[in-house]
């Protein structure tokens, strides 16, 4: 019994911690954050099954942790265009930090949790 209970709460640590990124994220100024989701630059807004952006929304195909961090690969759609695109997120105190591919390359960002 005491295995079992070992297990779950490993998987429910494990769980909370896959989920750090879920929310409200600013790049630049906090004042982003009263903005209207997928119409705010700077904003990003995560939720376990996506992720929106200005003028742009990913549905989370695939989660899986890497280290300390969250790897995602995403069908996106903004623009008119549809994309798959592939991320990854690390949560460290209120900074969210963002790496993503463009033009084969690495790019990082780094946001702040919302208020």
């Amino acid at each position: 019994m005491k295995s079992l209970v070992v297990v779950c709460l490993v998987m429910l640590s494990s769980a909370a911690s896959a989920q750090t990124f879920v929310g409200r994220w600013y790049s630049g100024n906090v004042k982003e954050c009263k903005g209207h989701r997928g119409a705010t630059q700077g904003l990003l807004v995560y939720s376990q099954t996506e992720l929106v952006g200005l003028e742009n929304t990913c549905r989370i195909v695939s989660a899986k942790p890497k280290s300390s961090a969250i790897e995602m690969n995403m069908r996106c759609r903004g623009e008119g265009m549809v994309s798959i695109e592939k991320e990854t997120v690390e949560v460290s105190g209120n900074k969210l930090h963002r790496t993503v591919i463009v033009e084969r390359k690495p790019m990082k960002f780094t946001y702040t949790r919302c208020p």
